[in-house]
């Protein structure tokens, strides 16, 4: 039976707008983390995959302390910290339509403010094949939420996409914690807490996801039989395709088409209630 994990008293969790359901306990009053290395600045500048392989896991909070508790001799903690990412789309969701399509090359824009480092980027990232993703990103002033000439330009040239036609969509708020391979060429990252509101009211929560969790691998090369991915098979999980953007943009709106991703969907709900 493994014990109960809970946040280190010695790195206390930042604050951040990623607000958790009434009712729901939320995981992140019971992980200690203090088992972990923490990750060197030189560990952290090896470990930047801006390209590389993604694999996602879905999963849920018991499941969380089950995969840590296993990783400690393997992986350095980088950090805990609350996320908020503003994501941009075109009116029609030119974006979100080439996620749901399965188009071979499709973007994500996004603003993202990092709670814990104060620092805020304007990020694409773009899905290149099956495997391999690129990130771009230009830091902003911290807490900016607004495109500039420049920040559109930077959107056209990666994503060709006119930056002018991009829209503010909805806001995902969140808690991820991070940890690196002193091994491989691996980030882990664990978020958690999320919630989508809405891009004109950060205030207003459309959907609470508290009691879910998004385990993600980031890789290069891509391989099978790292330490997190055994223990994540181990606790019965297997890779899936999601979207924490699409899934935001279908729970907005409902009514957007969105039959291929109803299975992504019906997942999410599972893992809340289990």
């Amino acid at each position: 039976m493994i014990s109960p994990l809970r946040w280190s008293s010695s790195e206390p969790l930042e604050t951040g707008p990623a607000p958790a359901a009434v009712g729901h306990e939320s995981v992140a009053s019971t992980i200690d983390l203090d088992a972990f290395a923490r990750a060197t600045p030189e560990l952290l500048e090896r470990r930047a995959l801006l390209r590389r392989s993604d694999t996602k896991f879905l999963g849920n909070d018991s499941q969380v302390t089950q995969v840590l508790s296993e990783l400690t001799a393997d992986y350095a903690l980088l950090g805990t910290a609350p996320y908020s990412t503003l994501y941009f789309d075109t009116d029609d969701l030119a974006c979100f339509h080439a996620h749901r399509r399965g188009r071979r090359i499709r973007h994500k824009v996004r603003i993202r403010h990092y709670g814990d480092r104060k620092l805020t980027y304007l990020e694409v990232k773009s899905r290149l094949s099956g495997e391999i993703t690129n990130k771009h990103r230009i830091q902003l002033p911290y807490e900016s939420v607004e495109l500039g000439e420049p920040e559109r330009v930077f959107i056209e040239r990666h994503t060709g996409i006119p930056g002018a036609a991009m829209r503010p969509t909805l806001w995902i708020n969140y808690r991820r914690i991070t940890l690196l391979s002193l091994q491989d060429n691996e980030r882990f990252t664990i978020d958690l807490d999320l919630a989508v509101t809405r891009a004109d009211d950060r205030a207003q929560v459309v959907k609470d996801l508290t009691g879910v969790a998004f385990f993600e691998i980031k890789q290069a090369p891509l391989r099978r039989d790292t330490p997190v991915i055994q223990r994540l098979r181990g606790v019965g999980l297997r890779p899936r395709s999601i979207s924490k953007y699409c899934a935001g943009v279908i729970y907005l709106d409902p009514t957007t088409r969105h039959n291929r991703l109803r299975p992504v969907v019906r997942a999410l709900e599972r893992a809340r209630h289990e």
